[in-house]
C-alpha cells in the first residue's frame, strides 16, 4: 500500500512538473465557449465581413483558444489573462459605425482577466443579462482596461465599483460631457488602487478635478484637451498626494502655476494653455 501510494506522489509530482515547463495543451473550455459567444455577438453588431477574430474557430485542429489571435493565456494554467478587441467590429468601407451597446454578460468565464482592450469600436454602453452590472464582479483580477475612441458617457462610472483589482483605465475621445454624476463619483472612488487615468479628447467640465480628489492613488492624471477653465484648480490637486504627472494642456485656464505649492508634490506639469 505505501509503495502505491509513493508512486501515485510520484506521478502527481511529474505531471504537476510537466504542466509549469510546458503549460497547459488547452484552453479551459468554459472560456473557449466563452471567446466564441463573444465573436458572435461582435458579428451580430458588425456591417462588414468578419476580418479580426478569423483564427477564432470551433475545429478540432484550431480548437484551443490560447493559439487565438488577440488571446494570451497564462503559460502554467491555460486561464486566459489578456484580450484584446481593439478595431473587433468591422465595417463596409466608407460608411460610418451605428453606436452599440456591449453585452458585458459575455465576459463572466473571463476569471482570471488581466488586461482588457476594448477600444475604437464605437461602443456606446453597457447592456448585461444579470441585475445591477455583477457580470464584471468576474473580473475582481482586471487591471488595465482601455475603452479608447467609443462613446461613452460619464454614466459609465457607476459601474466600474466591481474592478477592485483595475490600475490603468485609458477613456480618450469618448462622449464623457460636463461633470461626473454622483453614481459615476462613487464608482471611481471605489478604484482604490487606480494609478492611471487617462479621460483626453473628451468635454470634461473643471469641476471633474474635485471628484477626483479622493482618488489618492492616482499617479497619472490626463485630462488634456477637454472642456476645462477658469482658476487653476491648486486646491483640488494638492490632495493628489501620489501624483508624480499631470496633462492639463489644451484647455482654458487662465491662471499661472508659478509660485503655487504644487511643487513640493514633484509633479511633471504639462500644461502649455495656462495664462499669467
Amino acid at each position: 500500500m505505501g509503495r502505491y501510494l509513493t508512486s501515485v506522489n510520484i506521478s502527481f509530482w511529474v505531471v504537476l512538473l510537466l504542466l509549469q515547463t510546458h503549460g497547459f495543451r488547452g484552453c479551459l473550455e468554459k472560456e473557449r465557449i466563452g471567446l466564441l459567444k463573444l465573436k458572435a455577438f461582435i458579428e451580430s453588431v458588425s456591417e462588414g465581413p468578419d476580418t479580426t477574430l478569423i483564427t477564432w474557430v470551433d475545429g478540432h485542429e484550431r480548437s484551443n483558444c490560447c493559439s487565438w489571435d488577440r488571446v494570451k493565456c497564462n503559460a502554467t494554467t491555460g486561464r486566459l489573462m489578456e484580450l484584446s478587441l481593439s478595431h473587433a467590429r468591422t465595417r463596409i468601407p466608407g460608411t460610418l459605425f451605428r453606436i452599440c451597446n456591449l453585452n458585458i454578460s459575455l465576459f463572466l468565464p473571463f476569471e482570471e482577466l488581466v488586461s482588457l482592450d476594448l477600444s475604437d469600436n464605437a461602443f456606446g454602453g453597457w447592456i448585461d443579462q444579470t441585475e445591477g452590472y455583477t457580470s464584471f464582479s468576474s473580473l475582481k483580477k482586471l487591471e488595465k482596461l482601455d475603452l479608447t475612441n467609443n462613446y461613452f458617457n460619464t454614466n459609465i462610472f457607476s459601474s466600474f465599483s466591481q474592478f477592485k483589482s483595475l490600475k490603468t483605465l485609458i477613456m480618450p475621445y469618448n462622449d464623457l460631457k460636463g461633470s461626473f454624476p454622483i453614481n459615476g463619483s462613487k464608482g471611481l472612488l471605489s478604484l482604490k488602487k487606480l494609478e492611471i487615468l487617462d479621460l483626453n479628447n473628451n468635454l470634461l467640465s473643471s469641476s471633474t478635478l474635485s471628484s477626483l480628489t479622493a482618488v489618492t492613488s492616482l499617479r497619472t492624471l490626463i485630462l488634456s484637451n477637454n472642456n476645462m477653465e477658469g482658476s487653476f484648480p491648486i486646491q483640488e490637486l494638492i490632495k493628489l498626494k501620489n501624483l508624480e504627472m499631470l496633462d492639463l494642456s489644451g484647455n482654458r485656464f487662465n491662471a499661472s502655476i508659478q509660485g503655487s505649492n504644487l511643487q513640493h508634490l514633484h509633479i511633471s506639469i504639462v500644461a502649455t494653455n495656462l495664462s499669467c
